[in-house]
């Protein structure tokens, strides 16, 4: 009997609660504190953050502002369709070939 009164209470305050405060403000609560201003770091798509994450793996870091893939193959300024890009680095597909951090400027 105490179980089944319990289970009753419990059940109608988390109706209670979710008719009361919309999820929306129920989240934002528990990551807030309740005081408006977020006491801990939001929480992070993590399915997103892996494929970002792959993306730069299958991106040459030289070339910050564009995804190159990494050498090899060795790419030339005619297999890309990107202009006048930023070069860091070590620059493997030798797109900036006067040094001057621009590749493909030609």
């Amino acid at each position: 009997m105490k179980r089944t009164l319990f289970a009753i209470i419990v059940g109608v305050l988390i109706a209670v609660t979710f008719l009361v405060v919309p999820p929306a403000v129920a989240a934002t609560n528990a990551v807030t504190g309740g005081q408006g201003n977020p006491t801990t770091k939001p929480v992070v798509n993590q399915t997103a953050r892996k494929r970002t994450d792959n993306l730069r793996a299958k991106c040459d870091p030289s070339y910050p502002d564009i995804c190159i893939p990494p050498y090899p193959p060795d790419l030339n300024c005619k297999d890309i369709s990107d202009r006048k890009f930023r070069v860091i680095g070590s620059d493997p597909h030798k797109f900036d070939r006067d040094r001057d951090g621009i590749g493909c400027e030609n």
